[in-house]
């Protein structure tokens, strides 16, 4: 799921550790909505041209890092974490920065 400050880290919790979803990809920002029609499709294009048969984790983070240099936009990226249930995984992407890996309990 990708969505434009439509979620938190609650309602990344909930999405990824209660209902069983693998990944939500949220800006931390309002984006207009000429940049998000334009973002969105970029990166989903991108992501294919990289393997047209899955999105890993690496791949992931790269497509995100490139789009939002390039548009210029923070992105945090929520995923699950298989060994650890109770836990999901953001990482925080932004602008011309390394980006920041952090492990969160999901019940907050």
């Amino acid at each position: 799921m990708s969505a434009c400050k439509g979620a938190n880290l609650r309602f990344a919790s909930l999405l990824i550790t209660d209902a069983g979803a693998m990944s939500l990809i949220v800006s931390p920002i309002d984006i207009a909505l000429r940049k998000a029609a334009i973002f969105w499709p970029t990166f989903f294009s991108m992501m294919h041209d990289m393997d047209d048969q899955k999105m890993d984790r690496s791949k992931l983070k790269s497509g995100l890092q490139r789009c939002a240099d390039f548009f210029e936009l923070p992105i945090n990226y929520y995923s699950s974490i298989k060994s650890k249930p109770d836990s999901l995984r953001r990482l925080k992407i932004r602008h011309g920065r390394a980006a920041i890996n952090k492990i969160i309990k999901s019940k907050i």
